[in-house]
């Protein structure tokens, strides 16, 4: 795809978008528009409808409440006993005092409350019987009969009935009365009728203007009180039935429900008091053709006005978006060759190809990198560390053992003769692997344990498990099996039980002597420590790791640990064994090695250490008989070789790490490894490394690395350059390593790094 093709097709694509925003933005502003009056309205009617709910809530609250008032009174509860009939008028006549103080402490509110008993109403002004109370309160027919419906077939239990609204309606043009009908049924069965009468013409108007606005009282199917100033039969045929006979399907206990019919807005809302009493608010729809029409200008207008802003930004995003790709092109160039066909096409399958090649990369370091619980497994077993070290590490792992009663088991695995001339090495190890997945499938369940794996040829397993005989019985035939299958010889050492995980480097040390000595042994599969004690007179405990470990760590100058592992070595070999004199022999021997690497290590000649007494700190070890002299001798020759060591390279390494930094600055391009760091020098390339660690904090190869990064990053900031000619320049020989070694160390790739300048 060419440029300017592309230039043209973004250019469209930001035009449409243009086009579409720019449409439904003056749609909106229209719509809104032409809304906004008609929301106003309605949220004013809505506001008026919550006023008249709340006075008239009021009112009805104010007068249940009276009622209640006057059924606890000792006067009403006197009223309604049967057993005194001598004194009823009495009795009737002090209820109607009671309704009469009841209606003069709430006259503001007017009402009237009526109580019907065996056919006779008490009023606050009289007593009168039922015909006479139902013409004084103008009820109809249809009111009469609806109440008569209501005292008989209303559920005849004792308690308190559901709430009847009648509204007087012999009067077309005007109703009086809005009266509230509540039936109790007592204990002996009879039935009392309270009457609650309001003056509808009491109600304020809630009538918002002169037109066709109207409010209204109603049930499911009924109206029961209406102002309007329209005429009654307009009223009823916008609340129709059918609108009406819907109210109960509404969800009103929430808020307020708007319904809208072809011509007029309606609004209901329920009264909080009486469950079947909706209020209702109606009013026409206004029309106002003049303000759309202006609306409908501004809001073209202002659409017109965006979408030529809109057209002038998209060819600007457009040509801006273009820039960029040849910069991007010329960078992702060194992944994959550039054709110039198609240029989207080739950076989606280029980063695609780089994706691919990151999640590899995160593949291969996750599967070589050690996992931090085996390192820290692998650091107990190698020797002590502080208990406050101990109990740090610890608890950020997820031991699988008890620090109870534990024991080491090492499994090594000697592979024969057939396998190493029919396999390669990485196939020999891949076998070794499988032994590993086995036995971490066959063994966990068998015991509580950590395994991991321990050198080339070896495994180790932490188990909690005291009982020998448990575990031979348990691992002899898995072993058995494995040997025959995979024609591998797999021995397996298990040293003494230890109390405490921080102590399991001892019980690891058992399970080594075990091994170094086992051509020495019964010839097993599974050897303990018990199996070894009868050789600890003829065999000196020195394992080459021991003994790299602390050659290693005096050349570093590392008193401490070098001290620990050299007290180790004294106490199991001059107090712990009794060696006979020729296997005492033997390790004097051994420690003359140990020293004469020492100086070979640190370029330390004996002389130099030991000055003229070189004979006596070397060969007198040989003449000491008494142990105790020989502890102290062996002592003083290693403090002697750790305070020398450590004042000398004091003095000399400050400047030989400044010969090799000199060094490095001056050949970095080049392929320079430790050994050819070593060579250039005449040093070893342990001592080197040592030097290096020692003086910058870093190894050789993260010092180089970090110094090419350097350099690389002044080129990038002052020319342009092709990667794969960059790396080259800085003395990388893969340009994919390059980019990797950058990116750790710069947080971006080269090419986005040089994009930045």
């Amino acid at each position: 795809m060419k440029r300017k093709k592309l230039y043209w097709q973004l250019l469209i694509y930001f035009g449409i978008i243009i086009l579409l925003f720019s449409s439904v933005t003056t749609y909106i502003l229209f719509k809104e528009s032409s809304e906004m009056f008609q929301k106003e309205r309605s949220q004013n009617q809505k506001v008026l409808l919550e006023q008249a709910k709340k006075s008239i809530d009021t009112r009805i609250q104010v007068a249940f409440n009276a009622l209640m008032q006057l059924q606890n009174s000792e006067d009403y509860k006197d009223y309604m006993r049967t057993d005194h009939n001598e004194d009823y008028y009495y009795r009737q006549l002090q209820v109607l005092k009671e309704l009469k103080n009841n209606n003069s402490a709430f006259a503001n509110f007017e009402y009237k409350i009526g109580v019907m008993s065996d056919d006779v109403v008490v009023t606050q002004d009289s007593t009168m019987n039922k015909q006479n109370f139902f013409k004084e309160l103008d009820f109809s027919n249809e009111n009469i009969k609806e109440l008569q419906d209501y005292v008989h077939t209303s559920t005849p239990q004792y308690g308190n009935h559901r709430v009847l609204i009648l509204s007087n309606v012999s009067n077309k043009k005007q109703n009086d009365y809005i009266t509230l009908v509540r039936k109790e049924t007592r204990y002996d069965k009879r039935d009392i009728i309270f009457f609650i009468s309001f003056y509808a013409k009491s109600f304020s108007s809630f009538v918002q203007g002169k037109d066709q606005d109207g409010f209204g009282m109603v049930t499911k199917d009924e109206i029961k009180y209406l102002q309007t100033n329209l005429a009654t039969g307009e009223a009823e045929d916008i609340l129709n039935p059918k609108e009406l006979g819907n109210f109960e399907d509404l969800n009103l206990e929430s808020g307020y429900v708007s319904r809208e019919n072809s011509s007029y807005d309606i609004h209901f809302v329920k009264s909080e008091i009486l469950r079947n009493l909706n209020y209702v608010y109606f009013s026409p729809k206004p029309t106002h053709i003049g303000v759309m029409k202006e609306l409908y200008v501004k809001s073209l207008l202002i659409g017109a006005s965006l979408l030529v802003i809109g057209i002038l930004m998209a060819a600007y995003l457009a040509n801006r978006t273009i820039r960029p790709i040849k910069k991007i092109i010329h960078h992702l160039s060194q992944y994959q060759n550039y054709e110039g066909n198609n240029e989207l096409l080739f950076i989606e399958s280029t980063t695609s190809h780089i994706s691919t090649m990151n999640e590899n990369l995160k593949k291969a370091i996750e599967q070589n990198l050690m996992p931090l619980k085996q390192k820290f497994l692998q650091e107990l077993v190698m020797g002590p560390i502080g208990k406050s070290v101990f109990i740090e590490k610890a608890s950020h792992f997820d031991l699988c053992i008890k620090n109870e009663e534990l024991k080491v088991m090492v499994v090594e695995v000697n592979s024969n003769t057939f396998l190493e001339e029919n396999l390669s090495k990485e196939g020999i190890l891949s076998v070794k692997h499988q032994i590993l997945d086995i036995l971490k499938e066959e063994v966990k369940p068998m015991f509580d344990c950590e395994l991991f794996e321990y050198g080339y040829e070896k495994i180790v397993l932490i188990i909690n498990q005291k009982d020998e005989e448990s575990i031979v019985s348990k691992l002899a035939p898995l072993f058995s099996n494995m040997n025959e299958e995979l024609q591998l010889n797999v021995i397996t050492a298990i040293g003494d039980s230890v109390n405490g995980l921080e102590n399991i480097y001892l019980s690891f040390e058992n399970a080594q002597k075990i091994l170094e000595n086992r051509f020495a042994l019964e010839r097993k599969n599974i050897l303990f420590y018990e199996d070894l004690k009868y050789l600890d007179q003829i065999n000196f405990y020195y394992p080459l790791e021991v003994e790299r470990s602390l050659i290693q760590l005096i050349v570093q100058g590392n008193k401490e640990k070098a001290e620990n592992i050299l007290n180790r070595v004294l106490e199991e070999n001059l107090h712990s064994k009794k060696l006979t004199n020729n296997a005492l022999s033997q390790f004097i021997f051994a420690i003359r090695g140990t020293i004469n690497r020492i100086l070979q290590n640190s370029n330390k000649t004996s002389k130099e250490i030991f000055g003229n007494e070189t004979s006596t700190f070397l060969f007198e070890l040989q003449k000491i008989q008494d142990k105790t002299q020989l502890e102290e001798r062996i002592r003083s020759t290693f403090s002697v070789l750790l305070n020398q060591i450590s004042t000398e390279e004091c003095k000399e390494e400050l400047s030989i790490a400044s010969r090799f930094l000199s060094y490095i600055h001056h050949n970095y391009e080049k392929d320079i490894s430790l050994n050819d760091l070593a060579d250039e020098f005449r040093l070893s390339s342990t001592y080197i490394s040592t030097i290096f660690k020692n003086h910058t904090g870093e190894n050789y190869k993260d010092y180089l690395n970090k110094y090419r990064i350097l350099k690389a990053r002044e080129i990038l900031e002052s020319e342009e350059v092709k990667i794969k000619e960059l790396a080259g320049r800085v003395g990388f020989n893969n340009v994919n390593t390059f980019i990797r070694t950058f990116k750790k160390y710069v947080g971006l790739p080269p090419g986005q790094y040089e994009k930045s300048f």
